[in-house]
């Protein structure tokens, strides 16, 4: 129920003024989302639309005060229910919820959106659209990021030449493992030469010390 304040009104559209304050400032239609737009026709009318779009959106006076002398000339009534905008995008016939629009799912214009604001009926017009640097970055991306795309491909590259210098690390302490076993036995069987040599030259030493020198004194 929408109730006025009593008094004079100066102007068709004062009234009509106060009479949408009053219906917009409804609490159960404001929780509801809806809100209408009152204008005094210049037939001395009261024109009541409401701010909605779309066939969901209507108005209607389900009932006015018997009791009420003046009533403003309102009485029970629906009014004309709303429409969905027509149009197609990209060729293809668009989805609408009221004034908007929204490309066909499965489509090249799945995603665009387009609102549909003012002016009488009948078409709008054309809209052009071309792929912008937003959708080449995607495509690009995808292309790296897929499972054989760019980033893989490196990714297995990198992945290949550390395996490889692996490898190849592991060959070269193998060789270098071999190379110091060789170097040892060689080391030990030098130390052995020496040690034997070292031997003989003491042995001869004592020899040559235990050989008499002719024309020496013999005290034994």
């Amino acid at each position: 129920d929408v109730s006025l304040i009593q008094g004079s009104y100066e102007s068709g559209a004062a009234l009509a003024a106060e009479l949408q304050s009053r219906i917009n400032s409804n609490t159960e239609l404001s929780v509801a989302g809806a809100s209408v737009l009152v204008q005094f026709t210049e037939d001395n009318r009261l024109q009541i639309s409401s701010n909605r779009y779309g066939n969901t959106s209507s108005v209607a006076i389900t009932g006015v005060d018997a009791t009420t002398t003046d009533s403003l000339g309102l009485s029970v009534a629906a009014g004309t229910d709303g429409v969905d905008a027509v149009g197609t995008i990209g060729g293809n016939a668009a989805s609408a919820d009221g004034q908007v629009l929204s490309g066909a799912e499965g489509t090249d214009t799945e995603g665009l959106v387009v609102t549909v604001t003012g002016g009488n009926l009948g078409a709008r017009g054309s809209i052009n659209v071309s792929q912008g640097i937003a959708v080449r970055l995607t495509s690009l991306l995808e292309g790296a990021l897929q499972s054989n795309g760019l980033l893989s491909s490196r990714s297995d590259g990198i992945q290949n030449s550390v395996d490889r210098l692996s490898d190849e690390r592991e060959a070269l302490n193998r060789r270098l493992e071999a190379l110091e076993e060789r170097y040892r036995r060689q080391f030990n069987a030098l130390d052995t030469l020496l040690a034997s040599i070292s031997t003989t030259g003491n042995f001869l030493t004592q020899q040559l010390a235990n050989i008499p020198v002719p024309g020496a004194n013999n005290n034994s």
